[in-house]
């Protein structure tokens, strides 16, 4: 793979942002047409089923970033996993594609965090775990057409439902609501739903939240859109200050920040609606 530094991290990674952008998950129907036509063979079917899900790996990958890997790896080892899903997916039982190989996709992102990392040391026991429970978990999401519970994971597994919570748990990223992404404490984990260090590679790590702020930005009314734009500097690279955005607008610092809170808090909840309606 290849090894991006400074502005070429940055440049590459922007315009792989923008380029998957283009990329639709594909309806039920079509995608099980899909499916199909990749299992006996036909490259442009696989290549398109794997494009359809090529922005997922990157929400997924932003959860896992700040533990030992840089964003780009942790999206390529997804896009391993993905494949892999394609490769033992079952359209015939009517369930979308996604349900099945997100278990896929973690687990590939899983299995480098702990083979090239020590950043987070997690028992070899609950590893063996993670991945019984991941293999088991792959298997039911595609007969029962949903994420399985904890409970029905534990009665699958023959682990207790404690074991299951904490193998689970182990695999999941640290997140705080309240840790800053930048030192000067401009960003938090709540005002871009990414993670709580400064990465290895900020400049791609600031790539990806500004991206990702960018494709989301019409979901906004016009005004709070471009509130965020101008203080984060989305077009400009130029973040404005809340009293510079205030001025701006003919308002207040604090209503300012509630605006671009509440705006924040459209965007997460939008996100979220996404990921389920995904799974």
């Amino acid at each position: 793979m290849a090894n991006f530094n400074g502005k070429e991290s940055r440049e590459s990674m922007d315009l792989y942002l923008r380029d998957i952008r283009k990329y639709t998950p594909l309806p039920r129907e079509e995608e099980a047409q899909v499916v199909v036509k990749a299992r006996k063979g036909d490259k442009q079917a696989l290549a398109k089923l794997i494009t359809a899900n090529l922005r997922f790996v990157v929400r997924v990958a932003g959860e896992y970033t700040n533990r030992g890997l840089p964003l780009q790896d942790l999206i390529a080892e997804g896009n391993i996993g993905l494949m892999r899903a394609t490769e033992t997916f079952d359209p015939s039982r009517g369930h979308k594609f996604i349900t099945y190989a997100v278990w896929w996709i973690r687990q590939a992102m899983m299995s480098a965090l702990n083979k090239q990392t020590r950043a987070v040391k997690i028992p070899v026991n609950q590893i063996d775990d993670h991945d019984a429970i991941a293999k088991v978990a792959r298997a039911m999401s595609q007969e029962l057409g949903r994420q399985p519970s904890l409970e029905e994971l534990a009665a699958n597994t023959q682990m207790s439902d404690k074991r299951v919570r904490r193998a689970m748990e182990a695999s999941q990223p640290s997140l705080s609501m309240d840790s800053q992404v930048y030192a000067d404490g401009t960003i938090s984990y709540s005002d871009t739903f990414v993670a709580d260090e400064p990465p290895a590679d900020e400049r791609v790590h600031e790539a990806y939240l500004k991206q990702l702020l960018r494709n989301n930005l019409e979901m906004l009314p016009e005004r709070e859109a471009k509130i965020l734009d101008l203080y984060y500097g989305l077009e400009t690279d130029e973040p404005k200050s809340l009293e510079q955005v205030g001025r701006r607008f003919s308002i207040s610092r604090e209503r300012v920040r509630q605006i671009k809170d509440r705006a924040i808090s459209r965007l997460k909840a939008n996100m979220v609606t996404q990921d389920a309606e995904a799974a």
